[in-house]
């Protein structure tokens, strides 16, 4: 099997546990690593941006949430699967943890892995009548007040009907797999990441009626900002992406590609969710 393996080095900061792993898959699969670590590693074939997401039958991500999200966007156009090795704290995307792979049996426990489609959405930012942006995500697309005083006022409309005009610090538009990021932490449902749908969390909303909604993973999605809205930012899986503008659409749905998560089958989601929920 061909396998790609990049680390985040804040996580394991002399790749210590990446080298060890390296050392223990070499010796039966095809092994490559991302350029990013070429100062790090020596002895090993390493392979730029596309080629390293596209020429590889499985990731072996080692870091936490965020590292996986990261190479999930990049892997998921290819259809390449990714298995996050869990060296953070949650982790509720790792489908395996360090201690799996200090095993001398590496191909059984390849074999035994289990392959999730996840669905990721999209986002585009409408401006003048034109897509001026466009972003995908697995877990989630945030729009956030750029001044945490300032309240945002959006209409949010789903398939073109009136959904609600919010009055909030901002609000959390999330898939299943992002349902127990931002979206939990704002007061949102937890949904199983097999599912497809899109979740609606405001957060901290100033409406008593306002509350999370769970849609059809085919709803299309758009929040326009309201004249005396206050600015506001789109932020995609973590990341700051772009400065809203008054009179901004942002238009969500589902994105064109899924991602392919693996779990070692012992990590069944419902054992993990109450695993990391008592904290």
């Amino acid at each position: 099997m061909k396998i790609g393996i990049i680390a985040n080095t804040d996580r394991d900061i002399d790749l210590k546990v990446t080298k060890t792993i390296l050392d223990k898959v070499s010796k039966t699969e095809d092994v490559a690593v991302a350029s990013k670590h070429k100062g790090d590693i020596s002895g090993v074939t390493f392979l730029e941006d596309d080629e390293f997401y596209a020429s590889r039958d499985l990731l072996l991500v080692l870091g936490g949430d965020g590292t996986l999200l990261e190479a999930a966007r990049h892997a998921a156009p290819f259809s390449t699967p990714v298995l996050g090795i869990n060296l953070g704290h949650v982790g509720f995307l790792s489908g395996a943890e360090k201690e799996d792979f200090m095993t001398e049996d590496i191909p059984a426990l390849l074999k035994s892995l289990r392959m999730e489609n996840r669905m990721m959405l999209a986002a585009s930012v409408e401006r003048g009548g034109e897509v001026i942006a466009s972003f995908c995500g697995l877990n989630d697309a945030v729009i956030r007040g750029v001044v945490t005083e300032s309240l945002l006022r959006m209409q949010v409309t789903a398939n073109d009907e009136m959904l609600e005009n919010y009055v909030s610090d901002g609000i959390v538009f999330a898939t299943p797999t992002g349902s127990t990021a931002y979206s939990f932490a704002a007061g949102g449902s937890v949904v199983h990441p097999g599912m497809e749908a899109l979740l609606v969390t405001p957060i901290c909303p100033h409406m008593l009626h306002a509350r999370p909604v769970v849609l059809s993973g085919d709803s299309i999605l758009r929040a326009t900002f309201s004249p005396d809205s206050a600015s506001a930012y789109l932020n995609v899986d973590g990341e700051d992406c772009l400065a809203l503008e008054m009179g901004d659409t942002v238009k969500i749905c589902k994105a064109p590609y899924s991602a392919k998560i693996a779990t070692l089958k012992k990590h069944a989601f419902l054992e993990i969710l109450k695993d990391k929920l008592k904290g």
